[in-house]
């Protein structure tokens, strides 16, 4: 593959890569205008700690690495039409995974809304119903902000220069966009610390590099070639590109947590808490082959113990049913993974989100017609009996057909045999059992909901002070040990072996209807 000539918007870095022999070269799109981690330099040159990144992964891969620098909907362009073998590092959302195969996560984000706060402080994002909030045009923030906060005059800019402008000059009253990028902009270009951040929201997303489904084999790789890259090569680019240490995935700090006296008596005082969690809801929560809480609750959980010094003891052989009846009746003092809904709220309370839960739709591989959340009307639909988000499914679009089941190991086994036309679930259990029960004929066909909205820890209702507690001890636990745990569990999808297409049909449908992808991430 060649690069396409140099136009204004579009400039080729030079290439970096292995002195070795025999050279591999490959072309990766960046944004050339997302510091800390791809830019264009005025020199021409590629800059970045994702431009060093993948430098260092042609060193150890015998790759030659040339950077295409372009706007960022001309990155996702530049994919899909084949002008880049794979992109330096974006967000798996639904409509991409639908044509594009996603590499391990390769780094982790977080977004929030900003303040100037000479112009007045602001407590909450509440406080900014009817008020002007910018964002990146057609972003990730700009689209999380129109979901969640309706009530708020969401501005797009076009420009990162636009959007700081306006802020500063009060035309807007606070802005969204990631941490990390706002930080460094603000270091380098504008007064440092000018701008703060709300305590919420807090969006954590992680980063892949991103390639046409068709070259799985590609992404396959470029993942053992970033296996390669130690923690200690993370912590060198680290120090180089994020400003902040407390942003640092990679940090090695002492965890602190911050409680008061009050909290720290009535931890002294509930030395015992007992646990429940969904025993069939890998990789989130499982039961292992030796009869051990596993997954990724099951870590959270240990770290949480040995933060805050309690022992959390597991009330098993529960099903999700039972454990909410058993939490409503007080038997049981916290559930490791549930959803908030208004009628839990009745009898519980609830810790942050601390897995994202993005629900997607599970067809078999020739099925072309399921290609959004709105193409179900009418369809034979597999859902579990007890999910919320499956009733709330169930009431949204009263024109399917809906098969009940008790677990959603069933429920993918209904749409692998023709009995159901698909299965709407979480991604990470879903890609799990997939893979582990070799269902060969059913693949991710589209993102039903994307919202962060997902996993909690839910807490006895006469226990306000621990659900308190537990979200402290969860910003506590620094990005890179969540990483870690995220990385360890979910399934970024199917094995490229498995994993196909859902037809060429559904790609170029989904591709021609998909143009406006967000900046940066």
């Amino acid at each position: 593959m060649t690069l396409a000539p140099a136009a204004p918007e579009t400039q080729a870095a030079n290439p970096a890569g292995s002195s070795g022999s025999p050279v591999h070269k490959v072309i990766i799109a960046c944004d050339r205008d997302n510091p800390p981690f791809t830019q264009l330099g005025a020199d021409g040159e590629a800059y970045g700690m994702l431009v060093d990144l993948w430098r260092l992964w042609a060193e150890k891969t015998d790759h030659r690495v040339e950077f295409l620098m372009t706007d960022w909907p001309n990155t996702i362009t530049a994919i899909e039409d084949g002008k880049a073998d794979f992109h330096a590092g974006l967000f798996p959302t639904a409509e991409r995974s639908i044509w594009m195969h996603f590499s391990k996560q390769i780094y982790e984000v977080e977004s929030a809304v900003f303040y100037l706060p000479a112009q007045g402080a602001i407590a909450s994002p509440e406080v900014l119903a009817g008020q002007k909030v910018g964002a990146i045009r057609t972003s990730y923030q700009a689209d999380y902000l129109g979901k969640h906060y309706p009530e708020m005059d969401v501005i797009e800019f076009d420009s990162y220069a636009g959007l700081i402008e306006a802020a500063e000059r009060g035309l807007i009253k606070s802005f969204m966009d990631e941490v990390q990028r706002v930080k460094y902009r603000m270091f380098h270009r504008y007064q440092r610390g000018q701008f703060k951040p709300l305590k919420t929201p807090r969006l954590r997303n992680q980063i892949h590099a991103g390639a046409l489904q068709e070259n799985a084999d590609l992404i396959a790789v470029v993942n053992a070639g970033l296996s390669r890259i130690t923690p200690e090569d993370w912590r060198e680019l680290e120090t180089r590109w994020i400003i902040d240490p407390a942003d640092r995935v990679y940090s090695s700090a002492p965890i602190n947590i911050d409680l008061d006296p009050k909290e720290i008596a009535w931890l002294a005082a509930h030395p015992k808490i007992r646990i429940a969690a969904d025993s069939d809801e890998a990789p989130y929560s499982f039961v292992n082959d030796n009869g051990q809480f596993s997954g990724v609750s099951a870590d959270f959980v240990q770290i949480l113990t040995e933060l805050l010094g309690i022992n959390m003891t597991m009330v098993s052989g529960l099903t999700l049913e039972n454990i909410l009846d058993e939490a409503q009746q007080g038997k049981i003092d916290v559930i490791t993974t549930v959803r908030k809904t208004p009628e839990r709220e009745k009898y519980l309370n609830f810790s942050q989100t601390y897995i994202p839960t993005p629900l997607v739709i599970i067809t078999r591989n020739d099925n072309t017609t399921i290609n959004s959340r709105y193409d179900i009307e009418g369809e034979k639909i597999a859902l579990v009996r007890g999910f919320a988000s499956h009733e709330q499914i169930a009431k949204e679009f009263p024109s399917i057909e809906t098969f009940w089941y008790a677990k959603p190991l069933y429920a993918l086994r209904a749409v692998s045999t023709g009995r159901a036309d698909a299965y709407i679930g979480f991604q990470g259990p879903s890609s799990y059992l997939i893979i582990k029960h070799a269902m060969t004929n059913l693949n991710v066909a589209a993102t039903f909901d994307d919202s962060l909205e997902g996993q909690r820890f839910a807490v006895r209702k006469d226990w306000p002070e621990l659900a308190g507690i537990l979200d402290k001890a969860l910003d506590a636990i620094p990005a890179g040990d969540r990483f870690k745990i995220m990385s360890k569990w979910i399934p970024l999808g199917l094995d490229p072996a498995q994993q196909k297409n859902g037809s060429d049909e559904r790609r170029k449908t989904m591709v021609g209807r998909q143009r406006e992808d967000p900046p940066g991430c």
